[in-house]
């Protein structure tokens, strides 16, 4: 997408508050009515000006997209630059990348649930750029698996099954963490790190033990089934 011009009479940091504002409004309403049933004018109303004042910040809803999924897509390639670390065990690893992944999904759940609930209806360049960091991920995180498996200090019967299992612990997060309530985001980084570590090491603590088991376990089957299902439509495309 080309940049917009300036709005008239406001500075570039002015122009990219408001930007952010248009932003997190849209999610807002992404989240509640859907995308395709998400006007401009919804937006602009939600933020408080005119569509066609909206027109100096954004040229399309996809480009509200595009900016969600680049956010996403900066917090995996962080996490997955952490993975390619080779100064880490494979534990270190494994930890700093679900941590990384945790963490991002605690302090900006909205987005993340948006792009994930909407796979049918995401415009197909977004859909793609996607699917090419979920995959990207699985093959990092899978390679990280298959090192532990060859030092010897991780265990498991099928890597993949592994892999999406991790991706799910991080990603349920979303779904049932709420900020200030108990415990903070950098409490369950650790914490979900560390029961990644231990389930690949076959020490993971019981389901029934973990905060909030149930929700969680409701939401991690529903991101492993979106992930699935993702990457067959990957695979078949």
């Amino acid at each position: 997408m080309g940049s917009q011009p300036l709005a008239p009479g406001r500075s570039a940091s002015q122009r990219a508050l408001l930007t952010r504002e248009i932003l997190a409004r849209a999610t807002e309403l992404f989240g509640a009515q859907g995308y395709e049933k998400t006007t401009l004018n919804d937006i602009a109303a939600a933020v408080g000006i005119s569509r066609s004042a909206l027109y100096h910040y954004i040229a399309s809803k996809e480009q509200l997209l595009v900016m969600l999924m680049d956010e996403l897509s900066r917090s995996l390639d962080e996490a997955v630059a952490a993975m390619r670390n080779t100064a880490h065990t494979p534990e270190d690893k494994l930890r700093i990348f679900v941590a990384e992944l945790v963490r991002h999904r605690a302090e900006h759940p909205d987005p993340f649930r948006l792009i994930n609930q909407s796979d049918s209806t995401l415009p197909d360049s977004v859909r793609a750029q996607h699917l090419r960091a979920r995959k990207t991920v699985l093959t990092e995180l899978s390679a990280v698996i298959e090192e532990g498996i060859g030092a010897g200090v991780f265990q498991t019967d099928d890597v993949r099954i592994a892999a999406l299992t991790v991706v799910g612990m991080c990603n349920w997060v979303a779904w049932w963490f709420t900020a200030g309530k108990e415990r903070g985001a950098e409490e369950i980084a650790n914490q979900v790190s560390q029961a990644a570590v231990d389930m690949l090491r076959g020490r993971g603590r019981t389901p029934e033990a973990w905060p909030d088991a149930g929700a969680a376990f409701d939401s991690l089957r529903l991101s492993l089934d979106i992930i699935e299902r993702s990457l067959k439509v990957k695979e078949a495309s």
